[in-house]
């Protein structure tokens, strides 16, 4: 089971580079992480729904942007 990272890219990509960094950490800790730049292929909806189904944790990224995201 993975761990999920959801999270907004953020202008440029810079929110995203932070959480990339978070994510090795978590795998070189032996945890497993759904991320999107290694995982997503083909239909986006679909991939983020089995990705968060496979996941045990949900671990939310929480900016200004993410919450915009999601309203």
């Amino acid at each position: 089971a993975y761990f999920f990272a959801s999270h907004s890219w953020g202008l440029g990509g810079v929110n995203h580079r932070r959480i990339e960094a978070i994510v090795k950490r978590l795998e070189d800790l032996g945890k497993p992480v759904w991320f999107d730049m290694q995982r997503l292929k083909g239909h986006i909806a679909s991939q983020v729904t089995d990705g968060i189904s496979q996941s045990a944790v949900f671990v939310a990224f929480i900016t200004k942007a993410y919450a915009e995201k999601v309203k």
